[in-house]
């Protein structure tokens, strides 16, 4: 699908912000053929009738975004959402009116989450026994691992499934910022005193610092600048030269 070069930027650099920034609660990836179809696994959610879930999501943004919103989507069966059908949210394609183009990514599956913890009801909003909703729960990996419509899931969440706990192994944290190390100094440098100054320090002594010279007091005679010395022969010459040219005028009158 063409999109317009904002747009892309845009989702670009919302995938590293949010590879850089993991949330604790959800994971997200762009579909490697369409950069604006998003796919989201919302897991590790505690203390609810969620716990233990795996919930695989979608974000279809159109071609304008960020100037409008997406389409939010939940594939996987939750007691809370119709599967696959458009979630009529304020920050979803359901109202585009109360759209900010500011909002990421990260803020419309936050907002999802929020809306799925209550009991608010919407279109493709579903209120389920909390029983029902354990029992989605407690069956969603298998679901989708096997039943996904989209069929992709282990191949969307790849670089995910440690994260996921899907996967054993060690979680890859995104690289953080060097921080330069000290210059160390070249032993020659380190040395600035002379040999008899450290022997006076060990033994206590106070090393003698220069004092910067002091300014001259007010009326002291000022040396004149080199320039003016170099200059002061030259003006002899030419002052007894004047002389014999006058003395020479003089006698001819």
């Amino acid at each position: 699908m063409k999109g317009n070069t904002v747009g892309i930027k845009r989702l670009m650099k919302e995938h590293k912000d949010i590879l850089d920034n993991p949330n604790e609660n959800f994971v997200a990836e762009p579909d490697p053929d369409n950069i604006f179809h998003w796919h989201y696994c919302i897991y590790k959610l505690k203390n609810c009738p969620y716990e233990g879930g795996y919930y695989h999501g979608m974000l279809k943004f159109p071609n304008e975004y960020p100037m409008k919103p997406p389409a939010v989507l939940m594939l996987t069966p939750s007691g809370r959402f119709e599967c696959n059908e458009r979630i009529c949210l304020s920050i979803s394609d359901w109202h585009p009116e109360s759209w900010n183009p500011v909002w990421k990514v990260e803020s419309i599956i936050i907002g999802l989450l929020s809306f799925m913890m209550s009991d608010d009801h919407s279109v493709a909003s579903l209120h389920l026994s909390e029983a029902e909703r354990k029992k989605f729960a407690k069956e969603s990996l298998q679901w989708n691992m096997k039943k996904n419509p989209s069929g992709r899931f282990e191949q969307i969440f790849e670089k995910h499934l440690v994260r996921l706990g899907i996967r054993e192994g060690k979680i890859e944290e995104p690289p953080k910022k060097a921080v330069a190390a000290p210059v160390e100094q070249p032993p020659g440098l380190k040395r600035t005193a002379s040999k008899k100054e450290e022997e006076e320090e060990k033994k206590g002594a106070p090393v003698k610092v220069e004092e910067a010279p002091k300014p001259a007091k007010e009326g002291a005679k000022k040396e004149e600048p080199v320039a003016q010395i170099a200059a002061a022969p030259d003006q002899k010459k030419r002052g007894a030269k004047e002389e014999e040219k006058k003395q020479n005028q003089d006698n001819k009158a």
